[in-house]
């Protein structure tokens, strides 16, 4: 079942209550109940293999670079903890870490009249990062009311000169390139944010400010990426208001330039805030940006990433209504919500905000509330050290999605129909792992134990394994063992579809991959005009069986082609794949599927990637062969 592309779906959810299966609610998302069910079954089969396309023989992507998964900041240092440093980001998989202490030129040269530079503070805390995270540094000259290095009221430097040598000689430091380096330098800074938050004081000229310092670092650093400082509102309610009065303006005066990544940040409630939407203004806070992105002539595809998201646990003094008090359990369920969603929406990286470790403003305010670990200080404390359950949580998402292709990764289905159901896909060693979630809070008539049970098909493999990402421990004081602290399930597959039971927990739904068909990828590069043939190769291990039939088809233009007459996912009308449908004698087969085609002119003169597949399908045309030694394709002008 791929939602994105193919053009039939059903997906049954109905409520458990008592353990007893009662159905008090169906929904189908059928878009056409006139085919056969076992044309539902194969067009099901037939997206999944085609949307395979990351395999051995394509290019692969730097993983740490390309890991969502990032903290403000990673590192830990509170006085007694026994592992401070980035001993925890490590074991959970944090990939980026957005430092605590921003380079500030009021820090690095406190005297304007003396023109020496003092790093020590700033080097001892980049010496000892681990390789595997990348670091996303903060640059400016001062913050938004300390530092007496701006032209009162403005983010002006008061030298623009002295502020560009500051920033050269900073940037230049840390860029790991060999010049002027840092003696010892571990990991080289190649993401500079500039400030942050300009919208959370009532200064002004700030795009001139973020012109400036994106101009310094690329002078330097040309492959350096620039963030502009986060927008802020941080919370739900008024903040498309907030945006408006305060941060549009700068993007209108940087009118489309100096920004390589747009930054937002995102705090809240855990009762369905991760969604993204300004409940005043009832829209989507990203839909929001990025038109007002658009509108100020910025690219349609800028990156934006979220460096400071997060929500608490306990209950944190002097928060308004409807804010409440947070269990544990709650904060580690809405944090995996609030990577796997925006990611779905193509938000590029996520930063947990603030720290690993709980402690920022030491009032037992909310963010004294929002680490994963304790710091033993203030309400609802278990102690310094102890882990809470989001710990763990953060743990599992990592162990099990690190790796994935993010671009595949797909909202199936979001909660519509008043069912609350969430499903998700995303591509990883070229399987589908599938997440999905129950918004038990949006529930008029919810009661805790209540169930829900989805009905899942198009799936290729004889069983499936549901992993719970939070422990079963109540607190993460009680979890002992992390490798059996989840709780998971086994469900037999029937015909490509399983039934399975949601409690209020995510999971995360894994595939057997025994018995799956190889595949492989193969890509050119055609421009309108262009002829080209294809050939595939199988090697067939059965020597007395034939296998049949073989599809091949085409991923282009981002729609999926399968056979004539059928075009799910809004193709061009320009153009129809031919497939072939042969038996596959013993031995080794080569055949002609596609000799010649001309792809037609149609004005678009840009170069396309065209990738083929090859699908195998057993003669009922309902589960997957496997076990075949060779795939592999040819193909020519």
């Amino acid at each position: 079942m791929y939602y994105g592309a193919c053009s039939k779906k059903d997906i049954r959810i109905r409520l458990l209550t008592g353990g007893v299966q009662t159905c008090r609610r169906e929904t189908c998302f059928m878009k056409n109940r006139k085919f056969l069910f076992t044309e539902f079954i194969l067009s099901c089969l037939m997206v999944i293999t085609v949307t395979v396309f990351l395999c051995s023989s394509c290019p692969a992507a730097d993983p740490e670079v390309e890991s969502p998964f990032g903290f403000h900041p990673a590192r830990i240092l509170v006085d007694g903890y026994a592992h401070n440093g980035f001993h925890d980001a490590e074991t959970i998989g944090v990939k980026w870490h957005r430092r605590s202490i921003y380079f500030f030129w009021f820090l690095i040269q406190p005297d304007l009249d003396d023109p020496e530079y003092f790093y020590t503070f700033f080097d001892n805390q980049m010496i000892d990062v681990p390789p595997s995270l990348t670091i996303l540094a903060n640059i400016g000259p001062e913050s938004s009311g300390i530092g007496d290095r701006c032209v009162p009221g403005t983010w002006i430097p008061i030298d623009i000169d002295e502020y560009i040598r500051f920033v050269h000689t900073t940037v230049e430091r840390y860029d790991g390139d060999g010049i002027d380096d840092m003696p010892g330098l571990p990991v080289p800074i190649k993401y500079w944010q500039v400030g942050n938050e300009p919208d959370n004081t009532i200064k002004t000229d700030f795009a001139q400010l973020q012109r400036i310092t994106y101009l310094a670092i690329k002078q330097v650093c040309p492959d350096c990426t620039v963030l502009c400082g986060g927008a802020t509102g941080g919370f739900p309610s008024n903040y498309i208001d907030h945006f408006e009065t305060w941060f549009a303006p700068i993007l209108d005066d940087l009118d489309g330039r100096y920004i390589d990544v747009f930054d937002f940040h995102w705090y809240g409630s855990a009762s369905g805030d991760y969604r993204l939407m300004d409940p005043a203004a009832d829209e989507s806070v990203l839909e929001h940006i990025r038109a007002r992105l658009t509108e100020a002539d910025f690219p349609e595809d800028i990156p934006i990433w979220i460096t400071e998201m997060g929500t608490y646990s306990g209950d944190p003094t002097n928060l308004p209504d409807p804010y409440r008090f947070q269990s544990e359990r709650e904060q580690a369920q809405d944090i995996f919500k609030r990577f796997i969603y925006p990611l779905s929406q193509k938000i590029g990286r996520i930063f947990c905000a603030f720290g690993l470790i709980e402690g920022f403003g030491g009032a037992d305010g909310y963010f004294d509330h929002t680490g994963l670990i304790y710091d033993g200080l203030g309400s609802n404390d278990l102690g310094l050290g102890i882990r809470k359950l989001s710990y763990f949580t953060y743990w599992k998402m990592t162990e099990k999605l690190e790796g994935s292709d993010w671009s595949t990764l797909r909202m199936l289905h979001d909660g519509t129909d008043s069912d609350h159901m969430y499903l998700f896909s995303v591509k990883k060693d070229n399987q589908d792992i599938y997440i999905a979630w129950w918004d038990y809070y949006d529930e008029s008539d919810y009661l805790p134990g209540d169930r829900k049970t989805m009905e899942l098909c198009g799936l290729y493999s004889d069983e499936i394994q549901v992993t719970s990402v939070v422990p079963e421990a109540n607190i993460g004081f009680w979890v002992g063992d992390y490798a059996t602290a989840f709780h998971s399930d086994s469900y037999p597959v029937s015909n490509g579809c399983v039934s399975m039971t949601l409690s209020e927990d995510p999971v995360i739904i894994e595939q057997s991959l025994e018995k799956g068909v190889t595949i492989t990828c193969a890509t050119q590069s055609i421009h309108p005009g262009d002829t080209f043939w294809v050939k595939v190769y199988l090697t067939n291990p059965e020597q007395d069986a034939v296998i049949r039939p073989l599809f091949v088809c085409l991923y282009v233009y981002g729609c999926y082609y399968f056979w004539p007459g059928w075009t799910p996912y809004n193709p061009p009308e320009h153009y129809t794949i031919d497939y072939v449908n042969v038996d596959i004698p013993p031995g080794v087969s080569s055949i002609d599927v596609i000799n010649p085609i001309t792809w037609p002119d149609t004005g678009d003169q840009i170069g396309r990637d065209l990738y083929f597949f090859a699908a195998l399908l057993n003669p009922e045309m309902t589960a997957f062969w496997g076990d075949y030694d060779t795939i592999s394709f040819d193909y020519g002008p």
